[in-house]
């Protein structure tokens, strides 16, 4: 029958051109889209708190992957991207430098610089920090702390959260020469060195100093910061333990080569200093707060 091939022809015709109108419609409509998602992915994305790839046992990024280098280029493989991450406060803003715009945050086994804006918070705070990856020098800090030369990995922050206490932090107990085996194992922690028995050479510089300490088999170079309140004078047979966060600077030549990984206590007591032969035993302070805490 004529007329019944005459309507499917119609019919193919305009299956067809409406195919052609959807193809052209997601055609045009993915020309639109491209650049938005470019944008968002540019501008948006990136201060999202939480990302696609987080598990809900995560608060982000975790410390102990943001030190990878899988390409041993001496560089992280995050560097330049923005992060968050969470963990405990294990040094101050204050300690080292008056303006607060320094502090050091611990998750795991793993700590970390965050440098950039005042903030205020309390050892053992438990943040949440969003910020930039970054390898610290002399551009990301401040002309009036010893803390101007670090070499190291920091966070340059954009943000930080309180989200609950987790009380005064303890340092992990490593030896001079389990420290200088690995020291980037240890990069930007708080931990403790026992079984350092001698005073060896000191260089102060603007009124912080760099000492080193003589133990059995091995030697840590200590960076004393003016703002910190600790002092370290006797030069006698004694025997020291040290407290304090890890950190990489450009020490004076006339003591060290640069860059250096240093031990930074954070206050007075955080040096114990005993005299050969005495039975005082070394004790932190977070050792002596928990104490109090654990009469309450």
């Amino acid at each position: 029958m004529p007329g019944f091939k005459v309507l499917t022809s119609d019919i193919t015709r305009d299956r067809s051109t409406r195919g052609m109108s959807w193809l052209g419609f997601s055609l045009a409509l993915l020309l639109v889209l491209l650049p938005l998602i470019s944008f968002a992915q540019t501008h948006l994305w990136k201060y999202q708190t939480f990302r696609a790839f987080d598990t809900g046992h995560s608060g982000g990024d975790h410390i102990c992957d943001l030190r990878r280098d899988s390409n041993g280029l001496g560089r992280p493989d995050r560097l330049g991207d923005y992060v968050t991450i969470m963990g405990s406060v294990i040094a101050e803003p204050s300690t080292y430098e008056t303006g607060g715009r320094l502090f050091w945050v611990r998750q795991a086994g793993c700590g970390i610089l965050v440098y950039g804006e005042p903030e205020s918070l309390r050892l053992g705070d438990f943040v949440s920090v969003e910020g930039w990856l970054r390898l610290t020098d002399g551009n990301c800090f401040f002309p009036e702390t010893g803390l101007a030369t670090l070499g190291d990995i920091a966070i340059e922050n954009a943000g930080v959260r309180v989200m609950g206490k987790t009380g005064s932090p303890l340092p992990g107990t490593v030896t001079a020469l389990e420290l200088n085996r690995f020291p980037e194992r240890y990069g930007g922690n708080l931990i403790r060195i026992p079984g350092l028995m001698r005073i060896g050479r000191r260089t102060d510089q603007s009124g912080d100093s760099f000492v080193w300490l003589h133990g059995a088999r091995d030697s840590v170079l200590l960076y004393i910061d003016s703002d910190t309140g600790c002092a370290l004078e006797s030069d006698g047979q004694v025997r020291i333990t040290v407290t304090g966060i890890l950190i990489r600077m450009d020490p004076p030549s006339a003591i060290a080569h640069s860059p250096s990984w240093c031990l930074a206590p954070r206050r007075a007591a955080d040096i114990v200093v005993q005299e050969s032969g005495s039975a005082v035993a070394a004790i932190s302070w977070g050792d002596v707060k928990r104490g109090f805490l654990d009469q309450d």
